[in-house]
């Protein structure tokens, strides 16, 4: 599949910094999924901090997701 911005100059700017944000992307969700731990930690302890270790997990799960997903076409060695 063709890339959504092939009309880019080859010389654009924006082509060096789209596969920056295509690692960020896979970063972000990466730290997303460390959340897994302090949420049972908090789920064991039966604190009322559950719910915010969830919120805070799939809001960046979804923001690197949609990071990733705009960018994909860009992955490449950097």
């Amino acid at each position: 599949m063709k890339s959504p911005l092939r009309r880019l100059r080859a010389d654009s700017p924006l082509l060096k910094v789209l596969p920056i944000a295509n690692v960020l992307g896979k970063l972000v969700m990466l730290f997303s999924l460390t959340l897994v731990f302090p949420l049972g930690v908090s789920l064991l302890a039966q604190d009322a901090a559950d719910m915010h270790f969830i919120l805070a997990m799939m809001g960046s799960f979804l923001a690197g997701a949609l990071l990733w997903l705009g960018t994909r076409y860009f992955e490449r060695e950097l």
